[in-house]
């Protein structure tokens, strides 16, 4: 219920966020219990796909890190929804969130779930990957021209 919350009205999304469920959301991430991870990611990956302000909440909770550890180390269920979070986050993130993902290694993520024969999952991580490679063209590939200071002769 709380997933479908989060990925209806902005404003009830702006609420849920603002009352910490990010922290009891960490939590069940590490849960033992592989269904609680998996609903754990799935509402993440609905947070993920809002505001720049609620990606960067998860940047700074740890919560994009631990996505990325998942995506290495757990059951396909909960590895599934984790590239869902880490997708949605790279589509709406700002320049620097997008270098924040980049020096947490989450191409390492995306190219681990390029092995999976899933054909949704396999597109979401596509996308994460064709969003990674636009923004990178559009802010980390843009020409600098340099002009130098005239050099004089001495005669």
């Amino acid at each position: 219920m709380l997933g479908n919350a989060l990925s209806g009205v902005e404003e009830l999304s702006d609420y849920i966020v603002a009352r910490d469920i990010i922290t009891p959301l960490r939590k069940l991430l590490v849960n033992e219990r592989t269904s609680a991870r998996k609903e754990a990611a799935w509402v993440l990956s609905n947070i993920a796909g809002g505001k720049q302000k609620h990606i960067q909440l998860l940047l700074d909770s740890g919560i994009i890190l631990k996505a990325i550890d998942l995506v290495r180390t757990d059951v396909f269920e909960v590895k599934k929804e984790c590239v869902w979070t880490l997708a949605n986050a790279v589509n709406g993130a700002d320049l620097r969130q997008t270098e924040m993902m980049l020096n947490l290694h989450i191409i390492d993520a995306f190219t681990v779930m390029l092995n999976m024969t899933d054909a949704t999952t396999l597109s979401v991580t596509m996308e994460g990957v064709e969003n990674l490679l636009k923004r990178g063209k559009t802010h980390f590939l843009t020409p600098v021209f340099f002009v130098s200071e005239p050099t004089f002769r001495k005669e």
